[in-house]
């Protein structure tokens, strides 16, 4: 892996490339505040019982959205009450009341930003819940005998009512190390809840840094061979964070780029943005997928090509369906796409091909650090995937820029980084999507911090809909989709079965 960092613009970016092919890539843009991870100290301005739901005021211009669930155990018990039971948040919480809240996602065309009392500070190692007694191990440390070490040290260094989540750099970790990260974010806790004591509400108690200081946090690891840095103090800036979290031995990996070609241009990454925004992607043997992204869910169709490598048809279909079972999770992480996925890969005869691409499409989705699962394979062979929503998606974001940048130079996308979950579960890592803050202590610059609050009336029950419409895809009758799409792959001749079919969709074969 490569991470190619491009600082010379104002609009920073970095882009992660997996054997020379863009995987993900992240902006960071002057003009857009980045408000996730952010702590606050709010006042609730409205409790409305009836979608168990209040929001927030934290000076920031639009309220938070605070559902029943995000209420953390602190604040239920001392109300008489416990997670997991029915919760009536207007016994709970009134309005005036003073809450220390982080932003857990960003607000999403009319959907305000949500926020959370579920406070959780991310460090190399661990995620810190001062405030929820959990202890969870990342879903990606399979060793047993780790699982349980790092269990025991975690139940060594947090109080009772404290809770630790181990995170996958913390596999094999050195003992002192685990500690120091730990007494790390303990006095980041603190100095939050010293700043609390201080200020009026509403007020910002803690901001998260920047991209760079993100990246190189979660995504350093042994697997990554370089890092492309185009900018001298930036530059600086990454040797001087390496020091900071005590990974000298990543050193050697760093590299200035000194050329007068923009870095991505040079690496290829430009090119392969703009494919990114295609509908149709090509795969290897011929074949293409074919993304739609609807209202309701994105929706990927997968069809054979001119493959004449194979004289079987079976073994061309199961050729193309694996190529785009490896192919489809990578697209989901660089396009930023969630929610429901549907996808419909070619009709298989024989159920041992069917697991062999379920397997596959299992295994690549857990390459992905922002919760993705397959749910399961429906009646008409139609495969579901969901993946947990972090943001807008790549096409929402570039919409959005070019609309509020025309005319001036801009680079080719603007997306923001997704590097925790918008919840942390007690036995999966929160190393991949927002609503974590960071490592980096409250400044007093950054204590004063307050925006007036201008707009919106919070008591309104916002409409919770994504922005903007889009047209679904005209759906294919049958004919076209057995006979020409996924019909004879080695001669590119029209399933004749499938024409004597008519529109009459006939039954998926090969399902297990």
């Amino acid at each position: 892996m490569e991470i190619l960092i491009e600082a010379r613009r104002p609009i920073k970016r970095v882009a992660l490339l997996e054997d020379g092919r863009l995987t993900e890539i992240y902006y960071e843009d002057p003009k857009r505040q980045r408000l996730v991870g952010n702590v606050y100290k709010g006042v609730v301005k409205d409790v409305l019982s009836g979608i168990s739901a209040a929001f927030v005021d934290v000076g920031e211009g639009e309220n938070l959205f605070l559902a029943a669930k995000e209420l953390n155990e602190s604040i239920l018990r001392a109300r008489g009450y416990r997670r997991g039971e029915p919760i009536p948040i207007g016994k709970v919480l009134r309005g005036g009341q003073e809450l220390i809240v982080q932003v857990k996602r960003e607000g999403i065309g009319e959907k305000n930003p949500q926020g959370t009392t579920r406070i959780s500070l991310a460090g190399r190692y661990w995620v810190f819940l001062p405030k929820d007694g959990r202890l969870g191990i990342s879903r990606r440390i399979e060793d047993p005998k780790e699982e349980r070490r790092l269990k025991r040290i975690a139940r060594e260094l947090k109080r009772e009512d404290e809770g630790l989540i181990a995170r996958t750099a913390a596999a094999y970790a050195d003992e002192d190390d685990l500690e120091r990260d730990f007494k790390y974010l303990l006095g980041t806790w603190k100095g939050i809840e010293e700043e609390a004591a201080r200020v009026s509400a509403p007020a910002l108690l803690y901001r998260e840094p920047g991209l760079i200081p993100r990246v190189l946090r979660d995504r350093l690891a042994p697997e990554v061979e370089r890092v492309v840095v185009d900018d001298p103090s930036a530059y600086e800036e990454v040797l001087d964070f390496l020091h900071y979290l005590h990974l000298e031995e990543y050193r050697d990996r760093i590299e200035l780029y000194e050329e007068e070609r923009p870095l991505l241009e040079a690496r290829g990454v430009e090119a392969q943005l703009r494919e990114s925004l295609q509908p149709k992607v090509p795969l290897p043997s011929g074949g293409s997928l074919v993304i739609a992204e609807t209202e309701a869910l994105t929706a990927i169709d997968v069809n054979t090509g001119s493959d004449t490598r194979h004289r079987s048809q079976e073994q061309a279909i199961l050729h193309t369906n694996l190529e785009a079972a490896v192919e489809i999770p990578r697209q989901l992480r660089l396009r930023k796409i969630s929610g429901i996925i549907v996808v419909d890969f070619i009709d298989m005869r024989r159920r041992e091909n069917v697991r062999k691409v379920i397997r596959t499409l299992r295994e690549e989705l857990k390459k992905d650090r922002v919760p993705a699962d397959f749910i399961d394979m429906t009646e008409l062979g139609l495969v579901e995937i969901t993946r947990k929503r972090e943001g807008e998606s790549l096409m929402e974001m570039l919409g959005e820029e070019r609309t509020a940048e025309k005319g001036a130079e801009v680079p080719a996308l603007e997306a923001e980084m997704s590097t925790f979950p918008t919840s942390v579960e007690a036995t999966t890592e929160p190393d991949a999507g927002e609503g974590h803050p960071e490592i980096v202590p409250p400044s007093p610059s950054t204590s004063s911090a307050q925006v007036s609050a201008q707009g919106r009336a919070s008591g309104r029950n916002r409409r919770q809909e994504k922005e903007g419409t889009k047209t679904q895809p005209e759906r294919k009758n049958s004919s076209q989709r057995r006979g020409t799409s996924k019909g004879n792959v080695s001669q590119g001749k029209a399933n004749p079965k499938a024409q004597k079919r008519g529109s009459r969709r006939a039954p998926r074969r090969g399902r297990g």
